[in-house]
């Protein structure tokens, strides 16, 4: 064979063979171009479902913090409102003692619970109430005891004569009693905080 002949098959297989490799390589390089653009979409969905996640974080983080500011001022106002309610209560109260109609108030108050009170008790009244109490006294032909201190107001106090009982019948223990249990009472009239208990 002549070596031209040679050179020419030599040539021919040579350029066969290199086109089966560049085709073969153009093949691995779209599998590897096609492999990276799904890669590069992953990434991107994966890098944005992170960024989105961060951001409900963020934005729940600063509503929760929002709400919180908003309930810790409702709940102060609420409360500097109530208070209110029970310091004009009391205002009432003094007004209420002061008034014409109070020694009606005090010969109810004195007459509520006497037959619940032994005989020798002590009934402790404001010096302010002395004159009417005393007569309060005589009348129920009771024998009581008076006292008076400036610690008692708007009422009376009866002293059991043993010291175990003090049976408090004044305007302001009623008001302190009402006071203790009251406040949510009053608040669902000032505020209907019933919708509040719904979920």
């Amino acid at each position: 064979m002549p070596d031209t002949e040679l050179l020419d098959l030599i040539r021919k297989k040579a350029e066969h063979d290199l086109a089966r490799i560049g085709e073969t390589a153009r093949k691995e390089a779209d599998i590897l171009i096609e492999e990276a653009e799904r890669t590069s979409v992953k990434l991107k969905s994966e890098a944005r479902s992170d960024i989105n996640s961060e951001a409900n974080r963020l934005r729940e983080r600063k509503y929760n913090g929002v709400r919180f500011r908003m309930n810790a001022k409702r709940y102060e106002i609420k409360a500097a409102a109530i208070e209110s309610v029970w310091r004009e209560a009391k205002e009432a109260l003094v007004a209420l003692e002061r008034s014409s109609g109070y020694p009606d108030v005090l010969v109810k108050l004195f007459g509520e619970n006497l037959d619940d009170v032994p005989d020798n008790s002590t009934v402790r009244v404001n010096p302010s109430d002395e004159a009417q109490v005393s007569g309060l006294i005589d009348d129920s032909g009771r024998p009581l005891l008076l006292e008076t201190g400036d610690d008692v107001h708007g009422g009376v106090e009866f002293h059991w004569p043993d010291g175990s009982i003090v049976l408090r019948n004044t305007l302001s223990h009623r008001l302190g009693k009402m006071k203790a249990g009251g406040n949510a009472f009053i608040a669902d009239i000032l505020f209907g905080d019933k919708e509040e208990q719904r979920p």
